[in-house]
């Protein structure tokens, strides 16, 4: 999908592909998405600001033939949100467009064959203009919309197309069940 400032994240991206490791290409395209953000260099088409009542939507904007990266945006109807989850260990950043998103962190503290326990380690609310990003083993998390009235836009830049993630379900013991779930997109 075309979107106006998508030539310019595109050559920012690719260039930091070529860096030396995954600490400094994100940080690479972090600053890059920040920047095109807070400077408006980013217009999303008008789908993109739609929320779906049933889902949190996502949009296919683009994937790299070169390096395998993705462009996905999300868009965050009034409190929607996500269950634990991990990038099935993919990089990933992540801008705010538009809203506020509040944005868990947790680290898996014990495994009993297919049962997690997680310890909750940090708090972020993301507002416009902020980018965030993922390396793993460092990935899981929960991102959610916490406004009631209005929807949030984010942009997420994955080091290679995700089409599924690993959820976790809580359980009355404080554990988690994980289940494998495909993803797609809005398109």
């Amino acid at each position: 999908m075309d979107f106006i400032g998508k030539s310019q994240i595109i050559n920012d991206i690719n260039k930091a592909m070529t860096l030396a490791d995954s600490s400094s290409t994100v940080n690479h395209i972090r600053r890059a998405l920040t920047n095109s953000i807070n400077q408006g260099l980013i217009e999303l088409p008008a789908i993109c600001f739609k929320s779906r009542k049933d889902h949190y939507a996502r949009h296919l904007m683009h994937v790299c033939p070169k390096y395998g990266y993705s462009i996905i945006v999300m868009t965050w109807g009034p409190n929607q949100g996500t269950l634990i989850h991990d990038h099935s260990g993919l990089w990933c950043v992540e801008g705010v467009i538009s809203g506020q998103l509040e944005i868990n962190q947790y680290e898996i503290t014990k495994q009993q064959e297919d049962k997690y326990w997680f310890e909750h380690v940090a708090c972020i609310n993301a507002n416009a203009g902020t980018a965030g990003s993922l390396l793993p083993p460092h990935e899981y998390h929960t991102i959610e919309n916490t406004d009631s009235n209005n929807p949030a836009v984010s942009m997420h830049i994955y080091s290679q197309a995700m089409i599924s993630c690993h959820v976790f379900h809580q359980q009355d013991d404080g554990s988690y069940l994980c289940q494998e779930k495909q993803l797609s997109t809005d398109d």
